[in-house]
Parts: structure tokens; C-alpha cells; sequence
């Protein structure tokens, strides 16, 4: 009589040695410390203490890995990062907890390596992102600063300038593209209409003194 199998867990499955070089299973209370960083969805694992010194190794290593020319130079970040989390935590690293079992095992080569991947594409999109915001609000500040023309500048008009001012401090504090440009907006309006008025005053000022000469 054939002896039936009994089927596999998820956790074994993960910890085929074909494609998970380095996994085992942890012992049975093993609890994730504070340089263990838990692979998996959700905000526990994101805000676990070991995946956020996880996220500054890996901001540590951003710049080179930008700058890395070749697939094996940022390889071999890669690997040191991995090699890094291992080290300090020898009983863990990259863990995963079975959700079948609710056992915990180290993950392996194969998603370590996906799991720095991953963080270091996430790091450098949100790196990107604020450097253009950066850009796009100091672009948006200097075009509203134009609009109050050198004239305006020279005459040391204090509406406008403290309209620019204003403008500077609110932009600094908000992140929403929307928003910014609805302020920039707003803005270059007020201060437009600003200097209308003041052609409008010069204007009548002129045409006043015109009149007290022909008098």
C-alpha cells in the first residue's frame, strides 16, 4: 500500500531550495526584532521598527546605486544591503510569516533581493518626485516675481512685495500641485491688477498736472 503525501505548506513551497537559497524556517516563538525586516503588505510590516532601518540602509546606499553604470555594480549593492540586514540580525534577516502556520522563515536569496529592489525603486521615485516639486515650486515662485515687473521692484512698491512674500511662505508649506497653482494663480491676478492701478494712478497723475499747467 502507497504511502499518501501529505500536501506542502506555503511555507515549504517558499523554501524550495531550487529557488530560495538561504531560507529556513525560524524557531517556533520567534518574534521579529528590531533589524528584521518582515516582507509583506500592509501597515504592520511597513511601519515594523526593522523594515523603517531597513528604509535608511537603503537611503544610505541611493546615491551610489544611481550613480552604479553597470547591472553588476548595482548588483553588488544590492548583495551588501542583504548582506548588512543579515548581519545585524543573525537569527532572522528577510522574514515572512506563514499564514497557514503562523510560523516565521527567512525568505531567502531570490526575495531579498526583490524586496531591496523594490525599496530602492520606491526610494528613488519619491526622491525624484520631491526634487521636481522642488523645482516646479521654485520655477512657479520666480515666474510670479516676474510678473511684478523690474518698474514695480524699483519703486519699492510695498503692496506687491508683501504679496510675494505671503506667496513664498504658503508654497513652502503645500505639496499639492492642484493647490499650487490655484495659489500662483491667484496670485499673479492680485498682483496684476496691482499694477494696473498703479499705471492707472500715474496716469491720472500725469494728466492732473497736465491740466494744472494748461491752467
Amino acid at each position: 500500500m502507497m504511502e499518501k503525501k501529505t500536501p506542502a505548506s506555503s511555507a515549504d513551497k517558499a523554501l524550495s531550495p531550487k529557488k530560495s537559497k538561504n531560507a529556513r524556517h525560524l524557531p517556533a516563538r520567534y518574534k521579529p526584532g528590531k533589524f528584521d525586516v518582515i516582507c509583506g503588505k500592509g501597515k504592520g510590516c511597513f511601519n515594523h521598527e526593522g523594515n523603517k532601518n531597513f528604509r535608511q540602509i537603503v537611503a544610505d546606499h541611493l546615491v551610489p546605486y544611481s550613480e552604479a553604470n553597470t547591472k553588476l555594480a548595482k548588483s553588488g549593492i544590492v548583495s551588501s544591503i542583504i548582506m548588512m540586514v543579515r548581519e545585524l540580525s543573525p537569527g532572522g534577516g528577510f522574514i515572512k510569516r506563514d499564514a497557514e502556520t503562523g510560523s516565521w522563515h527567512e525568505v531567502g536569496d531570490h526575495l531579498a533581493r526583490e524586496k531591496v529592489g523594490q525599496t530602492m525603486r520606491d526610494a528613488l521615485h519619491h526622491r525624484y518626485r520631491s526634487s521636481t516639486k522642488s523645482k516646479k515650486k521654485r520655477r512657479q515662485i520666480e515666474q510670479a516675481k516676474a510678473h511684478a515687473s523690474m518698474e514695480t521692484i524699483s519703486n519699492g512698491n510695498a503692496e506687491i512685495s508683501s504679496k510675494i512674500d505671503d506667496l513664498n511662505s504658503k508654497a513652502a508649506l503645500t505639496n499639492s500641485d492642484r493647490q499650487l497653482a490655484e495659489m500662483f494663480t491667484k496670485a499673479n491676478i492680485e498682483i496684476l491688477r496691482e499694477l494696473n492701478r498703479l499705471k492707472d494712478q500715474r496716469a491720472l497723475g500725469a494728466r492732473t498736472e497736465l491740466d494744472s499747467l494748461g491752467q
